[in-house]
């Protein structure tokens, strides 16, 4: 039957270790719940800058 054949097997002895914590993978739910945060910390953002530009004062510039 001739099941083996004259070859060379080479088998490396090195180890790989598999990381899936929960900082390191992405589901679906997390990553629309990120978005939303993400969202909402722009807005609020955007909020800051409105009203930081009503409360000052205007200010003209005189151009030279």
């Amino acid at each position: 039957m001739h099941l083996f054949a004259d070859s060379m097997i080479a088998i490396d002895g090195s180890k790989c270790k598999a990381v899936n914590s929960s900082d390191h993978n992405y589901m679906q739910a997390k990553i629309k719940s990120r978005m939303q945060e993400v969202e909402k910390n722009i807005q609020q953002y955007l909020d800051d800058l409105e009203a930081a530009d009503i409360s000052s004062p205007k200010q003209s510039t005189q151009h030279l």
